[in-house]
This record gives C-alpha cells, structure tokens and sequence, in this order.
C-alpha cells in the first residue's frame, strides 16, 4: 500500500488536502477524513490504469460528538472566538485588580506613555516603563513552553492560554502577600501594585511578544531574550530573572548591587 496526497475541491466544503491510500491490487483508492467546521467529509475514489483520473463521492457526517466544543467553535470563527476569549480574560484581570484596590490609573492623574525611573513612585502606573520588557519575554516565554507541551492545538487558543498566564501572573503580583514580598526588594521599596492600566498594558506587551515569537525563528527569540535581559541589566540593574530570585529567594547582596553599594 502507497499513500499520496491529493487536493481536491468539492462544492462549498471548500478545498483540501487529502490523504490517499492506494490499493494497487483493486485500483481503489481511500481517503482519510477531513473535519471542517461541524461536519467532517469523508471521501471515497476509484481510478483505473486506462483512465487515470479519480471519480470522487463525497458523504458528509458529524463529527464525534465527544470533541470540545470550543475547539469546534473555535474552527468555524478562529479570529472571533481567539478574541472573544483574549478580551474575557483581559476584563477579569481588569475587574480582579479593581477588587484588589488597585487604580485604574496613575494616583497622579496622568497618563504617561513612558515612565523611565525604575524605582519612582510612579513605575507600574503608567503604559509603559522598564519592566514592560520583562512583559515582551514573558510572551517569547510563553509561546515556547506552549509550543513545546501543546504543539497541536490552534494558535489562538495558545494565544488565549498565554494570555491566562500573563493574567493569573497579573492577579498574583498585586495581591498583598506578593506585594509586600517585592517591597522587601531594593528597588521595589515603594512599590504598591499596578494600576489597571498598567496591568492591561504589561498583558498587550506579552502578546506582541506571543506573536514576535510566532514569526521568529527559534535563534532569534532566544538572543532576544539574552540580549533583552542583558539590557535591562545594564541600564536598571533589573530584568526578569533578578525578579523572579528576588521574590522567591530575596538576596541582601543583589539589592545592594541594585542600589549601587
């Protein structure tokens, strides 16, 4: 038995590529089936050596009923149900935060698109400041560790998982146990959570960098985020490995190095 691929138009189902299973010894040939939307379409074909050219039926049958059922929403409106899903985790963030105190924007009154002290009474307040990078990684990050433990799902519904990462991650860093544990940091002394606006903003940033991931080769997202934490260090003696140790395992060394002793 040899197998080919064939693509074939039928009707309004659309076109698609299909696998053959050629059986050379009654010159039949089958064809596996292929899902679209609701239904599937199941297709038979015959050819002969004279006249090489296949005759295709075409039977449509439910899909099994025991798949889920976002995924087969999510085939017939991918865009729709990708967004659907984004903006509903976005207004739970949104509303979580709310609960939690925290403002919609800065205490200031302003909106900043940049602010650019790192430690200032004002970072996490605005759109963006230094760790809204630390926010692009977590989508280079993210991407990578749903590409390697769920490879075949749709790329919008990793998109919408990585979203809830960078939501539940969200949520955890301004409840007060986690605030008052980056207090306990050097240069989040003053630190009092993020403003919702902030919040919704770090999320946009991890999904650029979802997508950045999506279009990059795997070099580049790796020197991206070497290069990016290198950046960071430099310029603010921070970046997102420092916060992860700083918050899991506080070190009195490094926040003397970030203070400059």
């Amino acid at each position: 038995m040899t197998y080919f691929n064939v693509n074939v138009n039928i009707g309004q189902s659309g076109a698609g590529q299909f696998l053959f299973a050629s059986l050379p010894e009654s010159h039949q040939c089958r064809a596996v089936s292929r899902a679209s939307g609701k239904n599937a379409i199941r297709l038979s074909a015959g050819y002969s050596e004279l006249n090489p050219v296949f005759q295709i039926e075409k039977e449509i049958v439910r899909v099994n009923a025991s798949e889920n059922a976002l995924l087969r929403a999510y085939r017939q409106r991918p865009v729709a149900i990708t967004a659907f899903c984004v903006l509903g985790i976005l207004a739970i963030q949104a509303l979580f935060l709310k609960l939690m105190g925290q403002t919609t924007i800065c205490d200031c009154g302003t909106v900043k698109l940049w602010y650019s002290d790192p430690s200032g009474p004002e970072t996490s307040q605005h759109i963006g400041d230094w760790y809204t990078y630390s926010h692009f990684l977590h989508g280079l990050l993210f991407y990578a560790l749903l590409w390697l433990v769920a490879p075949r799902l749709p790329i919008g519904i990793r998109l919408a998982l990585a979203v809830g990462l960078e939501a539940a991650w969200e949520m955890a860093e301004n409840t007060p146990m986690v605030i008052n544990r980056y207090r306990e940091s050097a240069l989040a002394e003053g630190y009092y959570g993020d403003s919702v606006l902030n919040s919704l903003s770090d999320t946009a940033a991890t999904i650029v960098g979802f997508f950045v991931a999506r279009i990059s080769p795997v070099w580049l997202s790796i020197v991206l985020v070497v290069a990016t934490e290198i950046f960071m260090a430099v310029m603010i003696r921070d970046n997102l490995t420092l916060n992860i140790l700083q918050l899991v395992y506080p070190s009195q060394t490094i926040s003397n190095w970030q203070v400059g002793g």
